[in-house]
């Protein structure tokens, strides 16, 4: 499990070191520490969950670190804590802890691949049943949340495989465009090529059947000539 981690660690290359702990007193992952940063698990993780699942939760606690997500928990709370009487202040950083997931989902999902999201997808719903909610003004960067959270993370999911399938499908049809407009080129080519070669062989016998006119001209002429040669000749015998 510890070389798993180091595997994502060196992966994210991430330089600090991030100390990975086992508790049996959490039910879901945590990230946690701003000088000593630190990721919890619970004691049980490797048994329930299979090594690929192992290996998402420990890219995304490491995201939250890339991030520098601990320092905004501090500060989340801290706010909190001075203006407790305000509820947007409260909604907004429950937007703000939402978002913060999401984007590490989205991290998470351009390291291992958009055809790899399906199987980080049902990651996040195989642990969403096992998610501790009583997270009041808590410095921890969590792997779930409330279950709404997880819902809304999920449809971020599922867009990108949208996005994904979409992106195939536009790619496969720009593909036939591009070989059917070819097929149009080629074919559009061949017919100038045939109608260029009918021009040169019309051209061709145009001056065939010009020389022929010349040659038949002369011949013409010729026999004229010969005829008109013949009288001559017979007028002058006649004479003589």
């Amino acid at each position: 499990l510890y070389q798993q981690y180091i595997s994502c660690h060196e992966k994210l290359k991430i330089r600090r070191h991030v100390a990975l702990y086992a508790s049996c007193n959490i039910s879901s992952p945590v990230s946690y520490g701003l000088l000593y940063p630190k990721v919890i698990i619970p004691q049980d993780m490797d048994i329930l969950l299979s090594e690929q699942d192992v290996y998402y939760i420990f890219l995304h606690e490491l995201q939250h670190y890339k991030h520098k997500d601990a320092a905004l928990n501090y500060i989340s709370c801290i706010l909190q804590i001075i203006y407790w009487f305000n509820p947007f202040i409260w909604y907004g950083f429950h937007i703000l802890q939402k978002d913060r997931e999401i984007a590490c989902d989205n991290s998470v999902i351009n390291i291992i691949g958009k055809n790899n999201c399906i199987d980080y997808g049902y990651t996040l719903i195989r642990y969403a049943e096992k998610m501790q909610h009583n997270a009041f003004l808590s410095p921890l960067s969590r792997l779930g949340g409330e279950k709404k959270v997880i819902i809304d993370r999920i449809k971020e999911i599922d867009k990108s495989i949208y996005l994904l399938n979409r992106s195939e499908k536009e790619l496969l049809n720009m593909m036939n465009e591009i070989e059917t407009t070819y097929k149009e080129y080629l074919q559009e080519k061949e017919i100038k090529e045939l109608l260029s070669n009918l021009e040169n062989i019309y051209s061709s016998l145009k001056e065939k059947s010009e020389d022929l006119l010349k040659l038949k001209e002369e011949q013409e002429k010729n026999l004229q000539e010969s005829k008109e040669n013949n009288k001559l000749v017979k007028r002058y015998e006649e004479i003589n």
